[in-house]
């Protein structure tokens, strides 16, 4: 999405830097909650079950879910709490 609107704001002689910005710092701010809730998940199995961390999608996947408590997991990735 965020390369949409970046191709659409140089297409139109960069008339909405603002808003570019402003959704590029959503899009990092969103990978940031990701890892960070993932972390959490990580370190915490017992907040697996929490009803925020079910709604996203991306922690249902096989592959995350096979990493969930892994010390091994934790040390490839380098995650620490």
């Amino acid at each position: 999405m965020f390369e949409e609107v970046a191709d659409y704001s140089m297409n139109n002689e960069g008339i909405n830097p603002t808003t570019v910005e402003v959704l590029k710092f959503f899009c990092e701010l969103n990978m940031i909650f990701i890892q960070d809730a993932a972390a959490v998940m990580n370190a915490c199995p017992d907040r697996v079950n929490h009803p925020q961390l079910k709604e996203l999608l991306v922690f249902q996947m096989e592959a995350f879910q096979t990493c969930i408590g892994s010390k091994a997991c934790s040390q490839k990735h380098n995650i620490t709490i």
